[in-house]
């Protein structure tokens, strides 16, 4: 059997309990029962202190582990990101173009107001808009733009814009302080 070759600098546990309880001897024979209490409370502490340093470095590692996962994440996230914003922008232009689109209020140049000659505007007037939309609400039973336009004398782009402000909250420009859109 091999035996081990100890290093000088190095304790050993019958060494230590002799220091652990405080006493000058260098025998275990010679310890009481305080001292083996005290080599007890003082094992019992360098105990603690290693859980202690355990749970700190295991708090560290947990840490660690957290701030790689959001890395991973905000990595994961920035990918997706530069592969849907693009997605997004072509979606959201061709939306815009689309409601553009249909939105125009350019009329055509032979454009007539059918009201122009049909007997429920004849004889009705409106002051406003305002007015108009009311008259148009209570007459036809519906928001008529090009009746709106006819009794009221204003363009139908004048009643359109006029309208978007009010259905917004929004007081109409000029509704009733200038006939610039007559």
């Amino acid at each position: 059997m091999k035996k081990s070759v100890q290093d000088p600098n190095q304790l050993t546990l019958f060494d230590l309990l002799p220091e652990l309880a405080g006493k000058a001897t260098k025998r275990i024979e010679d310890l009481t029962s305080a001292d083996w209490w005290a080599i007890f409370n003082s094992s019992f502490k360098l105990y603690e202190a290693k859980k202690a340093e355990e749970k700190a470095e295991a708090e560290r590692l947990r840490q660690r582990e957290k701030r790689r996962r959001r890395y991973l994440i905000k990595v994961l996230v920035d990918i997706l990101y530069s592969v849907l914003r693009p997605r997004q922008e072509e979606e959201r232009r061709r939306h815009d173009e689309h409601v553009s689109e249909v939105t125009c209020m350019d009329l055509p140049l032979d454009w007539n107001n059918p009201y122009s000659a049909d007997g429920r505007a004849a004889g009705i007037h409106a002051d406003s808009i305002s007015d108009g939309l009311i008259l148009s609400l209570t007459n036809l039973g519906a928001v008529d733009i090009e009746y709106i336009a006819q009794i009221s004398g204003y363009s139908c782009k004048k009643v359109i814009e006029t309208l978007r402000a009010i259905a917004d909250g929004e007081k109409s420009e000029g509704e009733n302080e200038d006939d610039s859109g007559k």
